[in-house]
C-alpha cells in the first residue's frame, strides 16, 4: 500500500500552573505528528453514488466514490467551485489554517474543544522547564483522535484529496415530504427532522407515514446508487446521539445531587456515558456547545452501548424522575420526563420503531463453526 507521510503540529490541552503563576489553567501546547494518507489511483475510487436536484442551497449535483467500503467525497475549494489540489490541503494543514479550502480544518477540532487558528499558531511544544505543576492533558485522547481522521483521507494519484463521507440522507419533514440531503462529512444532527440513511428510503416513507399520516409524502431530489456495499450504517448513531443530548445529561446529574445516594451514583455513571459516546469527558460534555463542534476522529461507540445509554436514560427517568422538574415550579409545569418526552418524540419513536429492531440480540446464541479435530 502507497502513502504519502505529512507531518503537521497537533495542539492539545493541559491543565497546568506555568512557572511565575499560581493557580492552574488550561495552556494549550502542540505537538509534531507524521500523517500517512494512502494513494489511490483514480480507477480505485468508482462512483458509488450520484445525487441529482438536491434541494435548498449548495450544490445540485453530488457524486460519492467508493472505496474500502466507504463513500468518499474531494475536498472543494468553496460550495460550488472545483476540487481541492492536495499541494493546497497540504499547506493548509502543515500552517494550522482553519479552514482546508471550503472545509473546516477537522484536525483543529480533535480535542474536547476546537482550537482556532489564532491560538494554535501562539501554541508551544510542551517543556516542563516552564511548568511549575503539572496536573493533565488530554494529550492521549487527542493524537488516537488525529490518528483515526488520518485514515478518514485519501490521496488520489490525479493530485485530489477526498475525506470518508457519511452520505447521502433521506430527510423526513411534516410539511415539504421527504428531501435528500449531502451528508458532506459530518452527521445531521437534527432534532426537528428525522434523517434515513441513502439506503433507507422506504424506511423514511414507513416512518413519515406514522408520524405525519396527512398529505402526501412527496420526494424531492434524486440518489442513483451504484454500489450499495459503500453505503455506511450510521441511522443508530445518530438517533442515540441526539437522544443522548448534553440537556438531559445535566438533568440527571442535578438531580442525582439533589436526591443523593442510589440516584446520585446512577446519573453520575449515566453521565459518564452519555460523555464518551461524543469522546468528552463530562466537564466539556456538558458545558454550553452551541456552535461548537464535536471532537473529530472518536472511535464510533458499538450499537449495543448505544443502546444501553439510551435504555439507562428512560431507566433513570423512571427510577428517579417521575415528578422531577427543574427550575421555577410556578413556571415549569411539566415534569423533567414530560419534556424529554416531547422534545424527543419524533428520536424516541424512530428508535422504537426502526432502529432498536435492527439492534443485534444480547441473548442469541452465537452460531459457531464446528471444531475440527478430536473432540472431548
Amino acid at each position: 500500500m502507497k502513502t504519502h507521510r505529512l507531518t503537521i503540529d497537533v495542539p492539545y490541552v493541559a491543565r497546568a500552573v506555568p512557572k511565575g503563576a499560581r493557580n492552574p489553567r488550561h495552556v494549550l501546547y502542540r505537538e509534531q505528528v507524521a500523517l500517512d494518507l494512502r494513494i489511490v489511483s483514480a480507477a480505485d475510487l468508482p462512483v458509488a453514488a450520484r445525487a441529482k436536484d438536491l434541494p435548498g442551497a449548495g450544490p445540485r449535483e453530488v457524486t460519492w466514490h467508493g472505496n474500502d467500503g466507504d463513500l468518499w467525497l474531494p475536498l472543494r475549494v468553496g460550495a460550488d467551485a472545483g476540487d481541492l489540489p492536495a499541494e493546497q490541503a497540504f499547506a493548509a494543514l502543515g500552517s494550522g489554517a482553519s479552514t482546508l479550502g471550503f472545509h473546516r480544518n477537522p484536525f483543529l477540532q480533535t480535542g474536547q474543544e476546537p482550537v482556532y487558528a489564532d491560538r494554535f499558531s501562539k501554541a508551544e511544544p510542551y517543556d516542563p522547564k516552564k511548568v511549575r505543576l503539572f496536573l493533565h492533558d488530554e494529550r492521549e485522547r487527542t493524537l488516537a483522535n488525529v490518528s483515526r481522521l488520518a485514515a478518514d483521507f485519501l490521496l488520489c494519484g490525479d493530485g485530489r484529496i477526498l475525506r470518508r463521507s457519511t452520505g447521502p440522507w433521506w430527510q423526513v419533514t411534516s410539511t415539504t415530504g421527504i428531501v435528500l440531503k449531502n451528508g458532506g462529512f459530518d452527521l445531521p444532527a437534527s432534532r426537528v427532522f428525522q434523517v434515513f440513511g441513502g439506503l433507507r428510503l422506504e424506511d423514511a416513507r414507513r416512518f413519515r407515514e406514522i408520524r405525519y399520516p396527512e398529505g402526501a409524502a412527496q420526494t424531492s431530489g434524486s440518489l442513483e446508487i451504484l454500489d450499495p456495499a459503500s453505503f455506511p450504517d450510521l441511522d443508530a448513531r445518530e438517533t442515540a446521539l441526539l437522544i443522548a443530548d448534553p440537556v438531559y445529561a445535566g438533568w440527571f446529574r442535578d438531580s442525582g445531587r439533589e436526591l443523593g445516594g442510589e440516584a446520585d451514583v446512577a446519573a453520575r455513571l449515566l453521565v459518564r456515558r452519555m460523555a464518551e459516546l461524543r469522546g468528552c469527558d463530562e466537564e466539556a460534555f456538558l458545558q454550553d456547545r452551541t456552535g461548537m463542534p464535536w471532537p473529530q476522529g472518536v472511535e464510533p461507540p458499538p450499537v449495543e452501548e448505544l443502546a444501553a445509554v439510551v435504555a439507562g436514560m428512560r431507566a433513570y427517568f423512571d427510577l428517579f424522575m417521575g415528578a422531577y422538574r427543574k427550575g421555577n415550579p410556578l413556571v415549569e409545569h411539566r415534569t423533567c420526563r414530560q419534556r424529554f418526552d416531547q422534545a424527543m418524540g419524533g428520536c424516541l419513536a424512530r428508535w422504537d420503531l426502526f432502529e432498536a429492531p435492527r439492534m443485534p440480540d444480547p441473548e442469541a446464541v452465537p452460531d459457531l463453526p464446528a471444531p475440527e479435530g478430536p473432540r472431548p
